[in-house]
C-alpha cells in the first residue's frame, strides 16, 4: 500500500474554485470540470472578495454566472460591486459591445447574454 506523501502543516493548501464554491454557495450546480477549466484558463474571469466570488462561465449562448457569498446579506450588498469589476472583462474576453444582465428562468442562476 502506498504511502501519502508528507506535507507541511504550516503551509496552507490552496482549495480550487471548486471547492470554495461548494463549501460558500448553498448548492453549486456546475462541475468541477467547468470550474477547474476556467480558473486553469480564464483566472480573469473570476472576481473575488473576502469569500465572496463571481465567475463567468461560457455556456455557448450565454454566460452563465457562478456565484457564492457567506450570507443573504453579503450577497446583497457586494453582488453588483464584483460584477461591475466582472463585466469590463467579460466584454474583452468575448468580445461582446454590450451585455444584458437577466435571470434565468427556472434555475434562479443569473446570466448574461
Amino acid at each position: 500500500m502506498p504511502v501519502p506523501r508528507p506535507r507541511r502543516l504550516d503551509v496552507p493548501v490552496a482549495r480550487s474554485l471548486y471547492d470554495r464554491l461548494s463549501l460558500d454557495a448553498l448548492s453549486c450546480t456546475y462541475t468541477r470540470r467547468e470550474l477547474d477549466a476556467l480558473e486553469h484558463e480564464h483566472p480573469d474571469l473570476i472576481v473575488e472578495d473576502v469569500g465572496n466570488i463571481v465567475a463567468a462561465i461560457d455556456h455557448g449562448v450565454a454566460i452563465v454566472l457562478a456565484y457564492a457569498f457567506e450570507s443573504d446579506r453579503a450577497c446583497t450588498d457586494r453582488f453588483d460591486a464584483l460584477f461591475q469589476k466582472l463585466l469590463p472583462r467579460d466584454r474583452k474576453e468575448y468580445r461582446a459591445p454590450t451585455v444584458r444582465f437577466r435571470l434565468a428562468n427556472g434555475s434562479s442562476r443569473p446570466m448574461v447574454e
